[in-house]
């Protein structure tokens, strides 16, 4: 059985996924801001599950990957027993 890897999400992360959950909700509804958070927690779980399907962004940050979902970035990295969420990064971020 393949090996999955725990979930952590960082403050920092977590700050992110509130700034874009309350972004979502005033231009699209509750409903649909719903359906976006729950996609990336999915999308998170999918990270966990296949951690080093996505190519190293060591250019960035040493040790980081990245995969998108959606409209944004996720930056990750992987420990011995965890997927960290280290930022949940939007274009209007850049």
């Amino acid at each position: 059985m393949p090996r999955t890897y725990k979930l952590k999400i960082s403050a920092s992360a977590e700050r992110d996924l509130a700034t874009l959950y309350e972004y979502g909700f005033v231009q699209w509804g509750e409903e649909r801001a719903d359906l976006y958070y729950d996609a990336l927690i999915d999308h998170f779980q999918h990270l966990c599950d296949n951690p080093f399907l996505y190519a190293t962004v060591d250019e960035i940050r040493p040790g980081y990957r990245r995969s998108i979902c959606g409209v944004h970035s996720i930056y990750y990295k992987v420990t011995e027993t965890a997927v960290e969420v280290m930022a949940v990064i939007g274009r209007q971020n850049f």
